[in-house]
């Protein structure tokens, strides 16, 4: 729910512009200016371009899927990342919301929307979470909005290991 996300985001310091189209609505929260602080390392390994977030612990996919995956779709993306051992791992998987949320930036800049530009461009990015009426929650990066939708590409994240 909304009211969950927006308590997940203060808690963790995180950020959130707080203006929305109207067809987003419920989901409209008040601008959030967190304290979080990114440590991004853009890496190449084996070929594949990832982005190393040291203060989440989590290993991004620098780029994202083309066209929109709904659940069932980018659980294959993934599925075929891991076959394929994208930047020579097999453990990617979809990213929780909570995970989607790390990424916004308090500000948009022109390249990515409210996620850094070290990120390639998605105009939306889906999560593993569902809605009651089975939609792919996800993250419209261009408003910084929390939507479901049908149309959101998968940018896949795995956990760091140590």
């Amino acid at each position: 729910t909304a009211e969950y996300l927006a308590k997940f985001l203060r808690d963790n310091g995180l950020n959130h512009p707080g203006a929305a189209h109207p067809q987003y609505q419920p989901m409209l929260i008040a601008p959030l200016i967190g304290t979080f602080v990114h440590e991004y390392e853009p890496r190449n390994l084996e070929g594949a371009d990832v982005i190393i977030d040291r203060s989440t612990g989590l290993m991004w996919q620098k780029g994202c899927s083309e066209g929109g995956n709904a659940a069932p779709k980018a659980a294959e993306y993934v599925a075929e990342l891991n076959r394929k051992r994208f930047a020579g791992l097999s453990d990617w998987r979809v990213p929780t919301m909570e995970e989607l949320a790390t990424l916004m930036e308090p500000v948009a800049n022109y390249r990515a929307g409210f996620v850094s530009e070290v990120f390639d461009h998605c105009l939306g990015m889906g999560s593993a979470d569902t809605s009651v009426n089975q939609e792919t929650w996800g993250l419209n990066v261009l408003d910084g909005v929390f939507t479901t939708g049908k149309r959101l590409a998968t940018r896949a994240v795995r956990n760091l290991q140590h």
